[in-house]
């Protein structure tokens, strides 16, 4: 039997999301894992003909993330209540694994914390599962391949 290939790509529906302590393997999309930098801009003296762009500063957008209605929800529901009483950040980690379930990469966020929480929408004439959204704000995040 053949080693199956160490640069297998990762599979869109196969990854876990952990949030501090828990693990819930049931998000069905993640979506944000985005860093950009800020770019300043200064014209150059003289005639103008060229613009400087200097790094101001890097930004990380919000991770959304959606999951269908489980006994996990509760869960969910009292970090982001605690949060109201008293923010308390937490690590998060996204991880993503290929076909035979090894990873291959994850992204790890510092400070996150529940940013916004919105419920099911639900209706009697659909056959759809209900699906929670948490979107969390973090600090920034770094990516590790796996070795």
């Amino acid at each position: 039997m053949a080693a199956s290939d160490p640069r297998e790509p990762a599979l869109a529906l196969r990854f876990s999301v952990t949030i501090g302590s828990f693990t819930i393997d049931r998000f069905t999309q993640v979506d944000g894992l985005t860093a950009e930098w800020e770019v300043e801009e200064f014209r150059e003296g003289g005639q103008g003909g060229f613009v400087q762009r200097l790094p101001k500063g890097l930004k990380h957008t919000n991770v959304r993330m959606i999951r269908p209605i489980d006994r996990d929800t509760a869960t969910i529901a009292a970090w982001f209540t605690t949060t109201s009483q008293h923010l308390q950040r937490q690590e998060a980690t996204i991880t993503a694994y290929d076909g035979d379930k090894r990873e291959v990469a994850r992204w790890e966020l510092t400070g996150a914390w529940p940013l916004k929480y919105t419920g099911p929408s639900l209706l009697s004439t659909s056959a759809l599962a209900a699906t929670e959204t948490l979107e969390i704000a973090h600090r920034g995040f770094t990516v590790r391949a796996a070795s």
